[in-house]
């Protein structure tokens, strides 16, 4: 056009000179489009160049004053590009305020759907971008994978991160490796990525969230950094928990997070953000903007902005407000369909309504479902159809999907969906990627969720099983061998195209996949729903094998979020267990077998327990695998050992151990979810000192801390030290079993050890308990032993009872103490647990002897003899001499040196090694006192 080169030049020249921008220089020969593209140029320009908005302005109201000449009535394009903003000035002016307190912290814009959370958020982030040096990154949760996708919002945001350069990619890769390797693009022969890949599975949540805090401190020192969150109503678990823990870390951050959400979708669900926002709020770290709806005021002032100079009624704003109740998306909608409708037209140079106002009544509809299925009325069958299958992938979709989904040209769906942005405002672009297969995609969003969710509502049942087919095929297609990493949304767009065999293969995927990652509440939830999906199946032997898998899946997250006691993971075992028996020879019974025996020895079910262990040694003999000889004879012998079984413990522990190797190690973890080179380490060393061998003993389990300083998995390395630190307390070395558990609390800020962590805790509240001697000291060991049988955790609670009982009497309340142990004694002949029996009726012995009792010497000697006979049964050299020590104390005091003198000499003498330990060096002053 003759007069575009100079209009433009106009324009630009008032721009960098700021002055005013004549009417003049306008022409009215100009097409409307090239007005409405000058406005949009300007609107982008406004917030970087204040003298620019005054242009738009004027340019604005030429442009509306000219579109008349050229188009009256026909031009039913939105008059501008600029999208005007009302009733939110105090919201604006707090996130502006968080933003320039250049301190980290957590700003929650709540509100109900369509109030205009995300608009208010991004308008701001527009003009602080323009506006400030600073880094933004953006991430949203998603309503398919609500709950079940770990990490999701954030590792969107990471990748967004990562967009701004080499700089920030060496930052991450240096800093925090663990969410590099999920966020990069890596080449599947890349070693230095496998190596990478391996770190993330041993990671724990804790180091993650370390390496986080350090990524984003850097990225935020050079710049204050801004996150943003939007729906955290859908966010996983694991995200909300890293969440907490950045919060903890603002004080030295640059970081402000926004987040949106809706409080109703909060509640509903009892989210986990609930249960922390209280806690954050009341630390000054986290802020609340409760959005409400628009008044009728705001929306006059709204239809004031977007048509300048209109003579609309008074009443009409009211009429508005009644029609959408003030939500701002509706509001706009409404606006832009009676506009579209030539309701509002602009004729003789105003905006006028061309029906009356009982008239426009009558024609609008009843509620905000219908201006929703109005305004997809007015779209062309053949947009429709697109958006329909858009809605199929879900809230955010891909182009190139699409286009694979209709047969159609990608560069025509991309020009569709262009259109659909500018003129009907129902999608909106927000990147480009690329496919692993190497496809080119632009990816885009529904403006707003329900727009998808009545698009596929509309769908009739066959059709979207067809195109959720379609749509998963598609998937799998663009990422090929990578399809794993989308196995959370290829699962529900199987389950949609009621493909529930498929379904089932990826919420496996996905379980798995949320597991590596320790996301194991993640990791359940996903194993469960692949379960409710296979229930739509014929049982049939190939839907045997796939619950199979969904069970383990399940059960050993359970154990890991709850205990190995935890009833819901027994089911779930025990369910594993039944199906490899219908199925017959199936690799996986052996795991199956592994599970639902450690929940019953956890539970101290040891009849139960102890069949199974045999069925595990049965499988392990016939596959001759020593990896599984190994895994069986460890549970075996640990199942013998608390039965009070000590010789046959012992032949087992020493058959696994002469089975270990260092390559089996990883192999271990596949079938139990230890290294078993050092949990029999651990067991073997209780069992060894119980039988007399003490130097032995504490050498083998130093000797598992040293293997576990090898080993990257940190269950096992927990369980070195909770090993030792037993066995010193075995020692009586108090002070030392207390490093080793400290060791093992150090561990578990990192890691889930699960129960590991409450038994350390059990046992060095005793250990406290047995130095300090104090109520609150008792009470902690009380409360640790209680703490442990609320969960099911009944191994050793016979134990840890009888060592209570024993530090009761040393504090002089051995009436406590005598309660303690006869519950202890119950529990000895409810269970069968028979490991510390001799040693309960020792201890039940010494407290007699502090009552004031007549014949309590005589009821103590009956207890002596009765754990001496125990011990000598059992082999429990041990025992026997701390019994035969006591004894022989009494002994002396009845004046029966002799007699006492011939007893403790007899197993002092069988001891040959463990003479600087406490047990043997009380024995010996004892003999040479006699």
């Amino acid at each position: 056009h003759p007069f575009i080169g100079a209009t433009l030049f106009a324009v630009m020249q008032a721009i960098t000179t700021q002055t005013p921008f004549a009417p003049s220089q306008l022409k009215p020969e100009l097409p409307a489009a090239l007005n409405a593209l000058l406005l949009q140029m300007l609107a982008r320009d406004a917030a970087a160049r204040p003298s620019a908005i005054a242009v738009a302005a004027t340019l604005e109201a030429i442009a509306r004053g000219s579109a008349s000449t050229t188009k009256p009535t026909t031009d039913h394009r939105p008059p501008t590009t600029i999208r005007h903003t009302v009733g939110r000035a105090a919201e604006r002016a707090e996130l502006q305020a968080a933003f320039r307190s250049g301190r980290g912290s957590l700003l929650c814009v709540a509100g109900e759907p369509g109030i205009g959370k995300t608009t208010l958020v991004e308008d701001w982030l527009t003009d602080l971008a323009a506006q400030h040096s600073c880094t933004i990154a953006r991430g949203r949760c998603s309503e398919r994978l609500a709950g079940t996708e770990a990490y999701l919002p954030l590792l969107e945001a990471l990748e967004s991160l990562l967009q701004h350069g080499d700089a920030r990619v060496a930052q991450m890769r240096q800093l925090a490796p663990t969410w590099y390797a999920q966020v990069a693009s890596f080449s599947n022969d890349d070693t230095e990525t496998q190596k990478l890949l391996a770190e993330v599975k041993a990671a724990s949540q804790e180091r993650m969230k370390r390496e986080l805090a350090a990524f984003l401190t850097a990225v935020a020192t050079p710049q204050p950094l801004v996150i943003f969150f939007d729906d955290l109503h859908w966010a996983d678990v694991s995200t909300i928990d890293l969440l907490n823990f950045l919060a903890s870390k603002f004080a030295a951050m640059r970081v402000l997070i926004v987040v949106t959400y809706r409080p109703s979708d909060m509640l509903f669900s009892k989210h986990p953000f609930l249960q922390i926002k209280p806690d954050l709020q009341a630390r000054g770290v986290c802020r609340e903007l409760l959005l409400e709806f628009l008044t009728t005021a705001e929306i006059a002032e709204y239809l004031a902005l977007e048509f300048p100079g209109h003579r609309f009624p008074p009443a009409f704003p009211q009429l508005i407000h009644a029609k959408t109740e003030g939500n701002p998306l509706f509001m706009a909608d409404l606006v832009r369909y009676l506009r579209d409708r030539s309701v509002i037209a602009n004729t003789s140079g105003a905006w006028k309504l061309e029906q009356t106002l009982p008239d426009i009544e009558r024609e609008l509809p009843e509620s905000v479902r219908g201006m929703i299925e109005r305004k997809i009325a007015q779209l062309e069958p053949d947009d429709h159809k697109l958006l329909t299958a858009a809605s199929v992938q879900g809230s955010e979709f891909d182009s190139a999907v699409v286009a694979q989904v209709l047969n159609l040209e990608a560069d025509e769906v991309e020009e569709r969906l262009e259109k659909l942005e500018r003129v009907f405002a129902f999608v909106k672009l927000t990147s480009e990627a690329d496919f692993p297969n190497g496809t080119l995609t632009l990816k885009y969003r529904f403006v707003h969720l329900l727009y998808q969710n009545a698009l596929y509502a509309s769908l009739r049942a066959t059709r979207k099983a067809t195109l959720s087919r379609d749509v998963a095929l598609a998937l799998e297609g663009c990422y090929g061998a990578r399809s794993a990493s989308v196995a959370n949304e290829l699962a529900l767009l199987w389950e949609a195209a009621r493909d529930y065999a498929r379904a089932s293969d990826s919420f496996l995927q996905a379980a798995r996949n949320a597991a590596q990652i320790n996301a194991h509440r993640e990791a359940a939830q996903l194993a469960e729903r692949g379960l409710e999906t296979l229930l739509k199946l014929p049982e049939t032997p190939e839907r045997n094998g796939r619950e199979l898998g969904l069970q383990l899946t399940l059960g050993f997250s359970l154990q890991s979020v709850l205990s190995w006691a935890a009833p819901e993971a027994g089911v779930a075992f025990n369910r594993a267990r039944q199906l490899c028996q219908q199925m017959g020879d199936d690799p996986r019974f052996f795991a199956a077998l592994s599970g639902v025996a450690a929940y019953h020895c956890i539970r101290a079910e040891y009849e139960t327990g102890q069949g199974l262990c045999e069925q595990m040694m049965q499988l392990a003999e016939q596959s001759r695998d020593p990896v599984l000889l190994a895994v069986a004879s460890t549970f075996w012998a640990i199942a013998r050992l608390y039965q009070g079984n000590l010789v046959s413990a012992q032949q087992q522990f020493e058959r696994a151990l002469s089975l270990d190797r260092r390559e089996y190690h990883e192999a271990y973890l596949a079938v139990f979810n230890e290294n078993v080179g050092i949990s029999v380490r651990r067991m073997h060393s209780y069992c060894l000192w119980t039988l007399g061998y003490v130097d032995r003993a504490l050498a083998l389990a130093q000797e598992s801390i040293t293997l576990a300083k090898q080993t990257a998995h940190p269950f096992s390395q927990g369980g070195a030290h909770l090993g030792t630190g037993t066995v010193l307390a075995l020692l009586r070395d108090w002070q030392a079993s207390q490093q080793e558990f400290e060791k093992v609390f150090a561990l578990a800020e990192e890691y889930a050890l699960g129960d590991l962590l409450n038994w350390a805790i059990a046992w060095n509240a005793l250990n406290l308990a047995y130095q300090e001697l104090t109520e609150a000291a008792l009470e902690r060991a009380k409360q640790a032993i209680e703490s442990l049988r609320a969960r099911g955790v009944m191994l050793p609670i016979t134990w840890l009872l009888g060592s209570l009982g024993e530090v009761l009497g040393l504090a002089g309340r051995s009436a406590e103490g005598q309660e303690t142990i006869a519950e202890a004694l119950a529990l000895v002949e409810r269970t069968g647990e028979r490991y510390y029996e001799a040693e309960i009726w020792r201890i039940k012995g010494e407290l007699l002897l502090k009552a004031v009792s007549s014949n309590a010497q005589a009821e103590a000697e009956r207890c002596y003899h009765q754990a001496l006979e125990i011990a000598r049964r059992q082999s429990a050299k041990a025992w026997e001499l701390r019994t035969a020590t006591s004894l022989a104390r009494l002994w002396q005091q009845q004046g029966k040196t002799a007699a006492a003198q011939q007893m403790l000499a007899e197993i002092y003498g069988w001891f040959t090694e463990g003479f600087a330990t406490a047990d043997l060096k009380d024995a010996k002053a004892l003999l040479d006192d006699l």
